[in-house]
């Protein structure tokens, strides 16, 4: 990828300098919710339910913590995913995914879509 972005930046006559490559484990992370880019159906009624479950005073809750508040985690994880991917949800992007991250609402992210 670099040897591209180089090559189109010579071509454009700009100079590209790489002082540092992101962490293997934020890229594992990027590579993991680029799968969840796409809106999952019902995705309003289902995201709605996740903001209320997260507690307001706190605005934080555990990954466990949230999927365990539904009947069938199966259908609310691709909404997690998906409004971490469009920043509605916030989490540490350096450390590994796993069931103990934690999430937090971003209010200056959320709006409808």
């Amino acid at each position: 990828m670099r040897e591209q972005t180089t090559k189109a930046a010579t071509i454009l006559g700009l100079d590209y300098q790489v002082y540092s490559e992101p962490a293997e484990t934020y890229f594992a992370n990027l590579n993991w919710l680029v799968g969840y880019r796409r809106m999952p159906p019902d995705f309003s009624h289902l995201a709605a339910q996740v903001i209320d479950s997260i507690d307001a005073s706190s605005n934080t809750i555990s990954y466990a913590d949230l999927i365990a508040k539904f009947e069938q985690p199966m259908f609310i994880k691709p909404v997690i995913f998906y409004m971490l991917w469009h920043r509605h949800l916030l989490t540490d992007l350096h450390r590994l995914f796993d069931h103990q991250m934690l999430l937090h609402i971003n209010f200056d992210g959320v709006k409808n879509e």
